[in-house]
């Protein structure tokens, strides 16, 4: 039992430590000071306050005296079950450990053992309402046996602290909510001005009371223009327009609306304004608007370039409907003169040798005068031909004021009033123009010179088709003449298949030599097998590897079965792999089979079937790119005659980057020490036009291996690589037209949880693009509180029964500012929902 000194000094501890609290106004002072006092008045050299960490569930050493540097503010004592101090806490009364060497019941932290700790007693610290704070505790470093009257006066201090320490909380809470008011009415007042959209108040009578710097900045006013005055003042002739039907009906009503409109009271200034208006307590009206104006210019351009769009591709079908190149060009003609609502439509070539310009006359409006089918060119000499023959659009939108010139004088003359002329050149020389003309004046626009000049250069590569396809008709007709009249036997075979491995082949199709070089009678549609059982395996076994590998052979072989021939042949394999189909071109060299002259024959017979195949350019040059042989189906792939080509470099047909890039040289390199190069990439025409190319280039060898000639083989498939990039396009288009809306997408993958959302959606929630993963719990946190239930109900509910998710929240920005959202969107199911949208 504690003597009456040790009382008196506890009493004076008590009062001691009231007076300190009553001079000082840092809590970590007041408790420092209460553990030197209450480990002075109990005899100990050690006593801490911990205050509890209810996030971590730990206590932190909050204040304390005696212990090393490190300990006070830094250490942490776990609250959990084993604990003596979590213990206090649970039951608000004293824990006594006279003894932590023998102390079953805890686990103790570590730093008491290292301050050589062996007796403790703790005690709760209450706030008032018994709220748990924190521990007052006291660390003996020698076993101790703690008295009642030691244990009560514990009581007594931490009862002391539980008021003392409230009080700071009252007093910080206090300071808080003045310090956030005022805050807040300052980020408020940042918030409206430092809003993206113009925000108004309109009071019951339509004074305006309020209108942030946005608004302002919109209307060109200054405040003292604004606030204070009647909305029909500042805004004269509106009350009787539909922004003021609106507003009286959201002020009469109580009823929210929506506008958008154009804004034409400053015609200097024009704008499309979006406005939204809202009713508000005390009876007055929440204006948001903000400028659209580059929206709508979008969404009409957009709409333009779609038309437009529509219109070229109509233009384009009807094109390719046609079979000729003068009914390309009168149907091409007749679109482009409807469109524009134009008198006449003109398509010329010019044949400057000649010094005339033909004339088609395209297309021409009921009851317009003939227009000359030739023009002399010296005739129009000036300023319009210089024009055209330098490449340059000419636009003339009242050919009178220019009658002094002669040239434009007989434009004139034959009623032309408006003149718009594209020319196209190739290699720099003018080749041919599409003019339109105008009766009367008129101003063409940017819109319609771009329109005609896509026009005209789809119209020309339309011609320049039609055309080849015409002179490729004439020459398969050649070509099928002489098929029939050559000396050499050609077939095509289907190979018969046993699995893997050939066994027959039948004759598809034979030409007249074949009889003659085989002997074989009627050979179409029958089996090999039939007509010469004995027939060598070797023969098979060729056939199906081309077949299967698409790899043609050139060899000499006998046919035994046939008479004791030998054959030199050329193989290759034609139409789809699937169809197992291989043509052969061949000779019954069994007189001359040592014959060089056979083996040149041979070799330029088969070149008249690679000229055969139009679908494809396959030409030759030597190692260093030199054009050795330029077929049709080159000729008809590029553009370029065999006389152009013939001896010239085969780099003009790659793109001008390539060629600064080194690209033909790269090719050449390659097909040379690896056998095969591939050439897939874009390449260029006669005509300027770019085509993409599938193909390849490889060597040709000499009977002793050295490398004679490269072969090029490739086929245009720019309409499968255009139809790809359209494509491209029009995701892009839609990506833009959601951004120019304002409009923010997200997809959800409910099965794996993935969530994608665009650009605006990021704007939408508040965050810079990427700042976030998307997920639904990111989009779920952003929800106001008060609005996060309906919304994910609304959202749960669409998900089971199949509905629409239609629903208006609020959402919460980084920032704290918060935005009404307009959410819509649907599931997608497998059975179960598997993906929103």
């Amino acid at each position: 039992m504690a003597d009456h000194s040790e009382m008196m000094r506890r009493q004076r501890a008590l009062a001691d430590f009231g007076d300190f609290v009553l001079d000082h106004e840092d809590l970590d002072e007041i408790l420092n000071e209460g553990c030197r006092l209450v480990a002075e008045a109990l005899g100990v050299d050690l006593a801490k306050v911990l205050e509890i960490d209810r996030e971590t569930n730990t206590g932190l050493v909050r204040a304390g005296v005696g212990w090393r540097p490190g300990v006070v503010g830094h250490e942490r004592v776990d609250l959990s079950e084993r604990s003596s101090e979590a213990y206090a806490i649970e039951r608000t009364e004293p824990v006594i450990t006279n003894d932590i060497a023998s102390e079953e019941r805890f686990e103790f932290p570590l730093f008491l053992r290292e301050h050589g700790v062996v007796a403790l007693v703790n005690v709760p610290i209450l706030l008032p309402g018994r709220r748990p704070w924190g521990v007052l505790q006291v660390d003996a470093r020698e076993p101790r046996e703690f008295d009642d009257q030691s244990i009560e006066f514990l009581k007594t201090y931490s009862m002391v602290l539980g008021p003392v320490i409230d009080r700071f909380f009252v007093a910080a809470e206090r300071e808080q909510a003045r310090s956030g008011l005022a805050a807040r009415e300052e980020r408020l007042g940042r918030l409206l001005d430092g809003m993206g959209e113009a925000f108004g108040i309109i009071g019951p009578d339509f004074t305006i009371l309020e209108q942030n710097r946005e608004a302002l900045r919109l209307s060109g006013r200054r405040r003292d223009e604004v606030i204070g005055r009647s909305y029909w003042e500042v805004h004269r002739g509106s009350e009787g327009s539909a922004v003021g039907q609106c507003l009286k009906t959201a002020m009469a009503q109580r009823v929210p609306v929506v506008l958008e409109h154009e804004d034409a009271s400053d015609p200097a200034r024009a704008l499309w304004l979006d406005m939204r208006a809202y009713p508000t307590a005390g009876g007055a009206l929440a204006v948001f608007w903000r400028d659209v104006t580059e929206r709508k210019r979008a969404e009409e351009t957009l709409r333009a370039s779609e038309e437009r769009q529509a219109f070229l591709l109509a233009v384009g079908d009807a094109m390719r409907a046609q079979p000729g190149a003068r009914e390309k060009i009168e149907v091409a003609a007749r679109h482009l003169g409807e469109r524009l609502s134009a008198t006449r439509v003109l398509f010329a070539e010019f044949d400057h040798a000649m010094g005339v310009a033909d004339v088609f006359a395209g297309w021409s409006a009921d009851g317009t005068r003939p227009f000359p089918t030739v023009m002399r060119l010296e005739d129009h000499d000036g300023p319009v031909l210089d024009d055209l023959c330098a490449g340059r659009t000419v636009r003339i939108n009242d050919v009178n004021l220019l009658a002094d010139q002669p040239a434009l004088a007989a434009i004139a003359s034959v009623g032309v009033g408006a003149l718009l002329s594209v020319p196209l050149l190739v290699h720099g020389t003018l080749l041919v123009n599409l003019s339109i003309h105008q009766q009367e004046a008129r101003r063409w626009t940017d819109a319609e010179v771009a329109l005609v000049q896509d026009v005209a250069e789809r119209l020309w590569a339309e011609v320049v088709r039609a055309r080849a396809q015409a002179a490729l008709l004439a020459s398969e007709e050649r070509y099928r003449e002489l098929f029939e009249r050559i000396d050499e036997g050609f077939c095509i075979i289907e190979v018969v298949f046993d699995g893997d491995a050939p066994v027959d082949y039948r004759f598809l199709e034979v030409n007249p030599a074949f009889e003659r070089q085989t002997g074989i009678v009627d050979g179409k549609g029958r089996l090999m097998r039939d007509i010469a059982p004995e027939h060598e395996q070797h023969w098979f076994d060729v056939y199906g590897e081309i077949a299967l590998t698409g790899a043609a052979r050139r060899l000499e072989a006998p046919a035994k079965a046939l008479g004791d021939r030998w054959y030199d042949l050329n193989a290759f394999r034609v139409g789809e792999p699937e169809q197992r189909r291989v043509a052969i071109l061949f000779n019954d060299i069994t007189q001359r089979r040592s014959d060089a002259a056979a083996l040149r024959q041979s070799e330029e017979r088969f070149r008249l079937i690679v000229e055969s195949v139009h679908s494809y350019a396959i030409f030759t040059t030597d190692r260093d790119g030199i054009i050795t042989s330029w077929p049709a189906g080159a000729a008809a792939v590029y553009g370029w005659s065999a006389a152009e080509m013939l001896g010239e470099s085969m780099d003009r047909t790659f793109l001008p980057e390539d060629i600064a890039k080194g690209a033909p040289e790269e090719e050449r390199r390659i097909a040379a020490c690896e056998g095969c190069a591939p050439n897939v990439r874009w390449h260029v025409r006669k005509d300027g036009e770019r085509i993409f190319i599938n193909g390849s280039t490889q060597p040709l060898l000499s009977a002793d291996g050295e490398i004679r000639e490269l072969i090029k083989v490739g086929e245009d498939i720019t309409e499968d690589r255009r139809t790809q990039q359209t494509l491209a396009e029009s995701e892009e288009r839609l990506r833009n037209a959601a951004e120019v809306g304002g409009l923010g997408l997200w997809d959800w993958n409910v099965t794996t949880g993935e969530v994608h959302w665009s650009d605006e959606h990021y704007r939408m929630e508040g965050y810079a693009v990427g700042e976030v993963k998307p997920s639904y719990e990111a989009w779920a946190s952003r929800i106001h509180p008060d609005d996060r239930q309906s919304a994910e109900g609304a959202l749960q509910r669409a998900m089971e029964h199949r509905e629409v998710f239609a629903h208006e929240f609020r959402v919460v920005h980084p920032n704290g500012s918060v935005h009404w959202l307009s959410g819509r969107g649907r599931f997608f199911y497998n059975n179960e929902a598997s993906r929103f949208a």
